[in-house]
């Protein structure tokens, strides 16, 4: 005897409240896939003609050993820590207890501005189909931010307006330190863009190579209370700028 189960997804009759939100889970491209996203030229340009290898000459804490990444995060087939939906599902929402986890890619930032914003674009489509589709968001817990290169400003407020109807983008992401800082004049068409959609401008620290050399007398920040610092003067940053709704 044969027994055949239909499994067919129904649309909820209620919603269960939202307790726990994890608003900082960095989602990685697989190997190779990234590059597709990245318009052209820029992605023969300046991308496909760079030296391939590890270029790291910030020793974190525990990178040698894990890239200071949880060891358990990388899946099987041996690709980098968060870059399988469903492993990081099992590990960040169902065993870390959350109900919804906000995806914050961590983009590099390059030489030039128009590069780094082709990054920002790429991450927003790779997000869309590699992480909020309904294959790897069939549960809804996934929401994603709108990357964007602040250093481009009015580029930044069209990607803004690009995504901001999307059903699971849930914020825009910025550099947390750019210069000028944020209460300067020319990002208002990216507060503009925010506050039209009514959407969220969250931060994260992150640096490039040419943000970090040369390399402070006093080496770079490696704990916790050391970037405690930069947070204060960001957050002093923020209340001076009087942006903030």
């Amino acid at each position: 005897m044969t027994l055949t189960h239909i499994s067919e997804r129904v649309t909820p009759t209620e919603r269960v409240a939202v307790r726990c939100v994890d608003s900082d889970v960095h989602p990685v491209p697989r190997r190779g896939v990234l590059q597709e996203y990245i318009p052209e030229p820029i992605r023969s340009k300046y991308f496909m003609n760079h030296r391939v290898g590890e270029l790291i000459y910030y020793d974190a804490p525990d990178y040698a050993h894990a890239y200071a990444m949880r060891v358990d995060t990388f899946p099987d087939d041996g690709e980098f820590a968060c870059t399988d939906p469903d492993l990081a599902l099992r590990q960040a929402i169902m065993e870390a207890g959350a109900d919804i986890a906000v995806l914050e890619p961590v983009h590099s930032y390059c030489r030039t501005t128009e590069a780094t914003a082709a990054l920002t674009y790429a991450h927003n489509a790779w997000q869309a189909e590699h992480w909020l589709d309904g294959k790897n968001n069939w549960h809804e817990r996934w929401r994603g931010s709108i990357c964007v290169a602040i250093e481009d400003p009015d580029g930044a407020a069209l990607e803004i307006e690009k995504w901001a109807e999307h059903p699971y983008m849930v914020q825009v992401l910025i550099k947390a330190e750019p210069k000028p800082a944020w209460g300067d004049p020319k990002y208002d068409p990216v507060w503009a863009a925010a506050t039209k959609h009514d959407i969220t401008v969250s931060c994260h620290l992150g640096r490039g190579v040419f943000d970090t050399l040369p390399i402070p007398p006093v080496g770079y920040p490696s704990y916790n209370h050391d970037f405690m610092v930069s947070y204060s003067l960001l957050a002093n940053n923020q209340v001076m700028s009087l942006i903030f709704d």
